[in-house]
């Protein structure tokens, strides 16, 4: 996962889940919307070279208390200028307006912008929104995503990704949400891709109306546990279904279908593009169908995994010599590992990865942050 947000980018026409994505705005600036508009200031954020310091594809930064510290200042910031009116006006008005700065019809270059480049800046709904803080340490491609909500006691914001990389990206993220009797969920979806892959991750967060507040949630069900996030890839050139994998219809959550490419070498016979796999929705969330079987060959092949790490692990280096299928469950045990030895340097450079690598793993990551805090203690 850690090396994918390096070639982030999609083509907005490729969006697979649709249910996830923005509608195209409105090609009017309304004079209501014009004078609800808010316009947003960089986040105070630390930068060195145009770099910076808190960085979601990094979450060893994230424990730094400077970047909750900066969210909270930019919070009371985005108090005293956003009001009633802004939360009222749809985002799609609002967008209008940001991109043609006065009341009036917009010009088919300035409608076409709102699906290029970060894409709608705003999206969401009178609660719950998404907001892209542009120019990150002033580099144009570098942005900051934050999630606002309307709480009972005023605006309070979540950080959704610092520092994203838009590099080639047209309109890489969206959000939706989902109201029901008992909760809020806000899923928030970026969108990358290689020169011949596309991928998605979405991630699911509970929201609180009445605090604000708003937390990874487990979603999703698959073999490796509970999951905050789900990925998704295909071969861009791939001939899918894409309703098959809408995951909300009518405002509400369904089975669908979850799709991995499958990296065929060009000359493969037998290879299909996409691997697919089906989640159930039970009411609370999305469990991979045949989870037990498939519960009980993941646990075989991560007892083999780890059998081999513990045999062949080089206290002095922290390096081993095995095939590798979990990244995650690897820097965790390896992180352990070396600092059970002693080897500080080395346990706190795996248990960083294991951050890295364990996003959206559940049991996963509170592993990595448990030893990456153990670390820091003895440090």
């Amino acid at each position: 996962m850690k090396g994918r947000w390096l070639l982030l980018g999609v083509y907005s026409l490729l969006a697979a889940m649709p249910s996830v994505r923005a509608e195209a705005g409105p090609r009017v600036c309304e004079p209501g919307a014009l004078a609800a508009l808010a316009r947003f200031p960089p986040m105070p954020l630390q930068c060195r070279d145009s770099t910076q310091f808190c960085r979601s594809d990094v979450q060893s930064t994230l424990f730094d208390r400077r970047c909750a510290d900066a969210v909270s200042s930019y919070e009371k910031t985005l108090r005293g200028l956003i009001r009633t009116q802004w939360w009222e006006t749809p985002p799609e008005a609002l967008e209008a307006c940001r991109v043609h700065g006065k009341a009036g019809p917009l010009s088919q270059e300035e409608a076409d912008s709102l699906g290029l480049g970060y894409g709608q800046e705003v999206q969401g709904d009178d609660r719950v929104r998404l907001l892209v803080v542009e120019k990150a340490c002033d580099a144009p491609v570098i942005s900051n995503v934050l999630l606002a909500v309307r709480a009972d006691i005023g605006l309070v914001l979540t950080p959704l990704y610092f520092a994203f990389n838009q590099g080639g990206t047209e309109d890489p993220f969206s959000l939706a949400i989902v109201h029901n009797s008992r909760d809020t969920i806000a899923l928030f979806t970026t969108d990358g891709h290689t020169m011949s892959i596309q991928y998605e991750t979405t991630t699911a967060y509970k929201v609180d109306l009445t605090t604000g507040k708003a937390e990874p949630h487990p979603l999703f069900v698959t073999a490796r546990g509970e999951q905050t996030s789900l990925e998704t890839s295909r071969p861009i050139a791939a001939d899918v279904d894409p309703q098959a994998s809408e995951m909300i219809v009518n405002g509400r959550f369904r089975t669908f279908v979850n799709q991995t490419a499958n990296l065929c070498a060009d000359d493969a016979k037998d290879c299909a593009p996409v691997s697919k796999e089906t989640f159930v929705w039970n009411g609370k969330a999305f469990v991979t169908e045949g989870l037990e079987a498939k519960r009980q060959e993941y646990l075989e092949a991560l007892a083999r995994q780890r059998q081999c790490l513990e045999t062949t692990f080089n206290p002095r280096t922290g390096g081993t010599n095995c095939p590798i299928e979990f990244l995650c469950e690897r820097e965790n045990v390896l992180a352990g590992l070396s600092l059970k030895s002693g080897n500080l340097d080395q346990a706190r450079a795996r248990a960083a990865s294991a951050l890295d690598y364990c996003r959206g793993l559940v049991g996963g990551a509170a592993t990595a942050r448990e030893t990456y805090r153990q670390i820091e203690q003895r440090r």
